[in-house]
């Protein structure tokens, strides 16, 4: 990857996450895995912000669920 900061997730750190932000919904594997399959890469080439993406993942989630 072209970024050397870029540290990617556990699947722990992702489901811990998930929860601290009340996103129980998240399926954290789902979320690891598909990520995992693009090496953390977007779709522009350059490595995700896995909080962020997180973030949208689960308040999508939680709108579908209302």
């Amino acid at each position: 990857m072209g970024n050397s900061n870029f540290q990617k997730p556990t699947l722990q750190e992702i489901e811990d996450f998930a929860k601290s932000k009340g996103y129980d919904r998240l399926n954290a594997e789902k979320f690891y895995d598909d990520h995992e399959r693009r090496n953390w890469l977007s779709r522009k080439g350059s490595p995700i912000n896995w909080r962020t993406a997180v973030m949208h993942e689960g308040y999508k989630m939680k709108m579908l669920h209302q």
